[in-house]
């Protein structure tokens, strides 16, 4: 998850989050247009490498010049750990099944596509189940995070 916060904005900014393997050569993978004023933005990155991930936000101004922010790293590891959700689609509950050894310190974070967090729960065990029922129909994003690993995955509720 990337997230980032302007304090002031002005028409026609938009910000293009980059995303590069080597942390030289980067590629964008995400457009979103400004709020117009002082906000916070989360982006779910739903396809990182295995490996370091190196990111960065690109702030084009309406007169087309752009601005870069400092570039910040994430480690992602396969390493024969993945995470499951199912039933996904969903009408009342989602398991979430933790295949292989969770690091410490562990939590499953469920948001919006906003990136506004709705649960969040300590993982104790391999299963953690969220109850969905009062959510409204629409796309949710799942995140596992633990020392060691970090996924996210789509859930979808009908």
């Amino acid at each position: 998850m990337c997230d980032w916060y302007t304090r002031k904005e002005y028409p026609g900014d938009k910000f293009t989050l980059e995303r590069s393997a080597d942390g030289r050569d980067f590629a964008a993978i995400a457009l979103v247009s400004a709020k117009g004023q002082a906000a916070t933005y989360t982006y779910f990155d739903e396809q990182p490498v295995d490996g370091i991930n190196y990111y960065r936000v690109k702030l084009t101004g309406a007169s087309g010049r752009a601005n870069y922010t400092k570039v910040v790293s994430a480690t992602v590891s396969g390493g024969g750990f993945s995470l499951a959700a199912y039933p996904n689609p969903a009408s009342d509950e989602v398991k979430i099944q933790v295949n292989g050894t969770p690091g410490g310190d562990a939590y499953v974070t469920l948001a919006d596509m906003t990136g506004k967090t709705i649960y969040r729960v300590k993982v104790l065990y391999n299963e953690v189940r969220i109850d969905i029922r009062s959510l409204a129909a629409g796309v949710y994003m799942l995140r596992y995070k633990d020392n060691a690993h970090t996924q996210t995955i789509r859930v979808n509720k009908y």
